[in-house]
């Protein structure tokens, strides 16, 4: 197996045809409307594995013919050059190994963050409110799910998130206005514990710190926001009044 220098073009290539697709289809509503949200978002795990898997490696694809200058550039670039004196090694590999190398720190680095970030978060004191607190097992329980989900008070955020996938807490701001806004809020940061976004965001973290020289991956990112707050909107306003789904 090999990582060729044609690879990487066919991963970009990739990877921004299909974010021109999904950018279509973000921007179309009757289009959006027509194709479930599920659906777009297993599209998008196309050029994910594409980025991780590149197809190109296995010996039966066919790189494709350069000519001029290219061929110049080609040649230094797959020229050897000795590390050791036993030890030979092209330029092409050498800078594979490198972003390899720095895509896996950087994935680590993230890991290590959102560590640091959970640990952080559970220091917050509980939030004191135990109205606010019914009505999250209420709205838990409607999702059909039985999980206790935790509220903490702080200042660090501006709207009320969740965060943590065995223990989900959610951090509501200090002084937070409108009961009737809470509740459609919740409902949304619920339905995006209930229906796994919190890991396909993680996953996707992963990703985007591994495949960090890759620029698609940027906006794809965007993208990939944008689908799941509209996903996680279309569930929260399921079973909620006319006057809940206005607010």
């Amino acid at each position: 197996m090999q990582l060729s220098i044609t690879s990487i073009f066919s991963i970009l290539l990739f990877s921004l045809l299909f974010s021109i697709f999904l950018a279509i289809i973000l921007r179309n509503t009757r289009l959006l409307k027509m194709i479930k949200c599920e659906v777009v978002l297993v599209c998008l795990a196309v050029p994910v594995l594409k980025m991780l898997l590149p197809i190109e490696i296995f010996a039966w694809t066919i790189n494709v013919d350069v000519k001029g200058k290219w061929v110049d550039i080609f040649a230094w670039i797959t020229q050897t050059v000795e590390i050791r004196q036993e030890y030979r090694i092209t330029r092409w590999e050498l800078i594979t190994a490198v972003i390899v190398l720095l895509g896996l720190l950087n994935a680590v680095r993230e890991l290590l963050l959102y560590y640091l970030f959970l640990h952080n978060i559970h220091k917050l004191p509980e939030l004191k409110d135990d109205k606010l607190h019914h009505t999250v097992d209420t709205i838990i329980n409607d999702y059909g799910r039985k999980k206790h989900i935790g509220l903490k008070e702080t200042n660090v955020v501006t709207t009320p998130s969740i965060v943590g996938f065995w223990k989900p807490l959610i951090l509501i701001p200090i002084d937070y206005p409108a009961e009737l806004e809470v509740y459609g809020v919740l409902r949304h940061e619920i339905a995006h514990f209930v229906y796994g976004d919190l890991w396909i965001r993680f996953v996707w973290s992963l990703v985007k710190a591994f495949c960090f020289w890759n620029p698609i991956v940027y906006i794809l990112d965007g993208q990939l926001v944008k689908m799941l707050e509209i996903r996680a909107d279309e569930k929260a306003v399921k079973n909620m009044t006319g006057e809940q789904r206005q607010e």
